[in-house]
């Protein structure tokens, strides 16, 4: 009778773990389901929403399937269409109706084609390419850089002579810059009138090629255009006189950055020197050992 009792209530406890468990992994499924479809409905939303960024971003653009080079007419056998993804407006880019255009700046293959980067006329015939070494060139300016060419007088005068410029084969102070007739007067007169004044012939760069042309303010003086027009040569005489300072300038700036270089190198040699001295210091400290008898004796590591 007892043992039918035992049995009985184990069988009791049996039932009621069985309906425990059950309960809880009833409980576990259904929150994993409404967590897992939570989660899910996050994921299908952010994934909604990547999609439509994507579609914001999708582009059809043309771009140049070899070597365009600059005076080059745009045609069809030159570029191709593809889809990109870009966060660049559609209009900056060029579309059919551009096609026939002339290239302003060398296109490299696979390169995306701006509008900015092509004329709607062949280049002017009147246009001419002249070497230079008179401008002060930033650091920061590289070869084909779109630039100002300013003049600043001693007493801060700023003027434009040419704007949106760019510098072709930059080397050292050396370049080249397509020029027109009238530009090419303006900028014979600021070279004579910085040589005349003391004034400096710099450049400014465009930041972005987007950006706009700026507007020319410098007025050639009349007293230097008759000294051109009665001394031809006196724009040799300033091209070399600014050519001279120019170089001077360059090498100064070159010096300061060597000095610069070697001080940096000095300070982390002295600063390496100070370190492994510092280290054999106190690898050579004296430390004292108590014997049993109360005397110290030197140890040294």
């Amino acid at each position: 009778m007892l043992r039918y009792k035992v049995t009985r209530t184990a069988r009791k406890y049996l039932i009621s773990s069985v309906i425990v468990l059950f309960i809880i992994v009833l409980g576990f499924t259904i929150m994993c389901f409404f967590s897992i479809r939570q989660i899910k409905d996050v994921y299908n939303h952010r994934i909604e929403e990547l999609n439509d960024e994507m579609k914001e971003y999708k582009k059809s653009i043309f771009v140049s399937n070899k070597e365009i080079i600059a005076g080059e007419e745009i045609r069809e056998d030159n570029i191709k269409l593809v889809t990109v993804y870009s966060n660049q407006p559609q209009s900056y880019f060029i579309t059919s109706e551009d096609i026939g255009k002339i290239a302003i700046i060398d296109i490299k293959p696979e390169s995306y084609i701006l509008k900015n980067m092509l004329i709607d006329e062949p280049i002017s015939s009147n246009l001419r390419e002249e070497e230079f070494d008179v401008f002060t060139i930033n650091s920061n300016i590289n070869s084909k850089d779109l630039v100002d060419i300013r003049i600043l007088y001693p007493n801060g005068e700023n003027y434009i002579i040419l704007t949106k410029k760019s510098l072709k084969n930059l080397n050292n102070n050396k370049c080249f810059l397509w020029l027109s007739e009238d530009e090419i007067l303006n900028i014979h007169s600021a070279i004579v009138d910085a040589y005349l004044h003391k004034a400096i012939l710099y450049t400014a760069k465009f930041i972005e090629p987007l950006q706009k042309e700026s507007v020319t303010n410098y007025i050639p003086n009349i007293d230097v255009l008759d000294l051109i027009k009665n001394n031809p040569n006196i724009i040799d005489i300033a091209k070399k006189e600014l050519s001279i300072q120019a170089r001077i300038d360059l090498e100064s700036r070159i010096k300061v950055y060597e000095e610069n270089y070697l001080n940096e190198k000095e300070v982390e040699k002295n600063l390496d020197d100070y370190n492994a001295q510092t280290y054999t210091q106190e690898s050579s400290q004296i430390y004292y050992e108590i014997d049993e008898e109360g005397y110290g004796g030197e140890i040294y590591e």
